[in-house]
């Protein structure tokens, strides 16, 4: 398994969010944009990068960003494919 990946986002069918920080030093928005890209088996799904947010964004100014995209997610009306 030496150099390969431990999962494949195309296997992800459910709805999916990605959320990463302007400065997530651990998870840099190159890196969640080629996860997103990934993500051809999921009917919807969406990127939202925080301002001013590193990888601990929900502890710090902005969580509020952050908790309004995740509800607006969770909220959003979307069919049954």
């Amino acid at each position: 398994m030496a150099g390969r990946p431990l999962w494949d986002p195309s296997e992800i069918k459910a709805p999916t969010l990605i959320v990463v920080g302007e400065w997530d030093a651990g998870t840099p928005i190159a890196g969640a944009q080629a996860v997103f890209g990934k993500l051809t088996n999921t009917h919807y799904k969406r990127l939202v990068q925080i301002g001013e947010g590193t990888h601990l964004v929900f502890l710090e100014k902005n969580r509020m960003h952050l908790f309004r995209e995740v509800q607006l997610f969770l909220d959003e009306p979307r069919s049954a494919n």
